[in-house]
């Protein structure tokens, strides 16, 4: 268990508010898949050879594609980076073969044509990327996003917890956190 390590668990907290959510993609360079069946034949005749970036070992893009791989019934070999812009790099680079990762850090290469996305994990198509399609209108049950979100320490008074609630409320709604949250690529939670 994950959560022992830290030396708390997610029950020492009170969830005040979720502010932002950043949907999972799957991509690969264009050049080596433009289908989900293409790449699925591929892993399923070559298994553990094709390569998936993450962002770190338990991290949540390795979940993501763990999630996925399962779902597509293929075994990759995941391989760990510190960031998103690690994986971008090793992904164009050529240095791996997919990347489970934010849409928002490569919807520019999905537009381009230059990656192809092998399916978005959320409920709905993406606004942004309204020609991708998700997992689950492909037959895949996946569904699995990044969100971000307050707490504080568990067993708050009332009154102050309350208080906090209608901040968070009153800032998420704010027109003008909305357009800067558009402007740099978050998607405000609704």
């Amino acid at each position: 268990d994950v959560q022992q390590l830290a030396g708390f668990t997610i029950d020492d907290f009170d969830a005040i508010s979720s502010f932002s959510v950043q949907p999972t993609v799957y991509v690969v360079m264009a050049e080596n898949w433009n289908t989900i069946d293409d790449y699925i034949a591929n892993a399923k005749a070559n298994p553990g050879t094709v390569t998936v970036s993450h962002n770190g070992e338990g991290g949540v893009w390795h979940q993501a594609a763990a999630l996925a791989d399962a779902a597509m019934g293929i075994e990759t070999t995941y391989v760990p980076y510190d960031g998103s812009s690690e994986q971008l790099a090793a992904l164009l680079g050529g240095h791996t073969d997919a990347a489970c990762i934010s849409y928002n850090t490569v919807a520019d290469y999905i537009k381009s044509g230059e990656m192809f996305c092998l399916g978005a994990m959320t409920d709905e198509r993406i606004a942004a990327l309204p020609d991708t399609p998700t997992f689950k209108e492909q037959g895949y049950d996946v569904v699995y996003s990044s969100f971000r979100g307050i707490v504080a320490p568990a067993g708050l008074p009332e009154d102050v917890y309350n208080k906090l609630l209608t901040a968070c409320e009153a800032a998420a709604n704010d027109p003008e956190w909305l357009d800067a949250a558009v402007k740099g690529s978050i998607d405000p939670w609704n």
